[in-house]
């Protein structure tokens, strides 16, 4: 019969391996992006096709609707690193309060960092139409987009915060009409942003974070590689291991997964409770043909969010990769606690130790981890 959505994406996660990339004589960043984009995920090209229209479902009972400032506790949440909590919080944000473009905002975040992709983009959206000059609304929009494989509306949204923000509203050009033309499109709004860079000092951070993510699209990943370190003289907390994970991703869609490795050690250093960040680490291992190691983090970012079913899909494959076939019943039925009792205890952490203890690891300084990242580069 024909493969259905399912059986595609787990071809997917199956074939797209080192070893076979090397048996095929094809390594090339396009076809490594499609396990390991900025932030990856095996079934987005569907996903971005079948984004619903309508909102996301809320989860039921949930506690935080009889919360006085559902919005204020989520922020705080977030700065804990409860990330779960912060959803439900923000959930019962918009449910109250639907006209909460903020809310909107920081759901759609939050979700696209639990890998729900097609729910980020819809809150998202729903937060740029409530408020259309939330400046972090659009910025977070056009980032999320990328995501979704919507380069094109991507790059408009990120013209149009420049267009839309008081320091940058008046630099030559911004109010253009932008091209219909792909290739012009890129053109344009990267010549855009490296002007505001060196136009003004201010939101800098977001500048040149804007800038990674459109020299990505554009697979310049050495320029993206340096914008995001700029972007991290301005960033701390949270900030800072996004942007550690966007480094992460963007020398794994170059080939260099190695030193993607110590890119994601620094996002979890700095924010356990970070499932994207895992999963990306796991597909790194994978990609270096350590499929056990894989497997460890792929199930850890399940345990900190059951809801990204998607990554089944990369256990399954790491099942078959192992070529533990007697594992593949609790697979397929997606039993979390049976693949976890069969590894070594302690080899998947539960979400209470990920959030009382961390990875065991302090977060080194910026350079620090830049210059040992720049070795490897040199060395590569």
């Amino acid at each position: 019969g024909e493969i259905d959505d399912e059986e595609l994406s787990l071809f997917r996660s199956i074939f797209n391996t080192a070893e076979l990339s090397k048996a095929l004589g094809d390594s090339s960043a396009d076809e490594a992006s499609l396990m390991e984009g900025l932030w990856p995920s095996v079934d987005r090209e569907q996903r971005g096709k079948e984004e619903a229209a309508s909102l996301p479902v809320f989860s039921a009972d949930n506690p935080y609707l009889s919360e006085p400032s559902p919005l204020a506790l989520a922020q705080l949440l977030l700065e804990e690193g409860k990330l779960q909590e912060a959803v439900r919080a923000l959930e019962a944000e918009v449910q109250r309060n639907p006209n909460s473009s903020e809310g909107w905002r920081l759901l759609g975040e939050a979700l696209a960092d639990c890998e729900q992709d097609a729910d980020a983009i819809v809150c998202l959206k729903k937060g740029h139409e409530v408020d259309p000059y939330n400046l972090d609304s659009l910025l977070a929009l056009g980032v999320s987009l990328t995501n979704e494989l919507d380069a094109p509306q991507a790059l408009r949204n990120l013209r149009d915060w420049l267009a839309n923000h008081d320091e940058f509203s008046a630099l030559p050009g911004v109010q253009r009409a932008l091209p219909e033309d792909f290739e012009e499109l890129k053109r344009q709004v990267a010549a855009l942003f490296h002007e505001a860079a060196a136009w003004r000092e201010h939101a800098a951070g977001d500048v040149h974070m804007a800038l990674g993510v459109i020299h990505n699209i554009d697979q310049n990943f050495d320029r993206a590689l340096y914008h995001f370190a700029e972007a991290l003289k301005f960033a701390s907390g949270r900030k800072a291991a996004t942007l550690w994970n966007k480094i992460g991703a963007t020398l794994a869609n170059s080939g260099r997964s190695e030193a993607a490795l110590l890119a994601y050690e620094q996002t979890l250093a700095l924010r356990p409770n970070y499932p994207r960040a895992w999963t990306n680490l796991g597909v790194a291992h994978s990609n270096l043909g350590d499929t056990e190691r894989a497997m460890r983090f792929y199930l850890t970012a399940l345990v900190l969010n059951p809801a990204a079913s998607h990554l089944w899909y990369y256990v399954r494959s790491a099942t078959i990769s192992l070529g533990k076939f007697d594992w593949l019943g609790l697979a397929e039925n997606r039993d979390l606690e049976g693949l976890r009792a069969l590894l070594p205890a302690g080899a998947v952490p539960t979400r209470g130790e990920i959030l009382e203890k961390g990875v065991g690891k302090v977060p080194q300084e910026d350079s620090t981890v830049l210059h040992r990242l720049l070795g490897m580069i040199k060395n590569v």
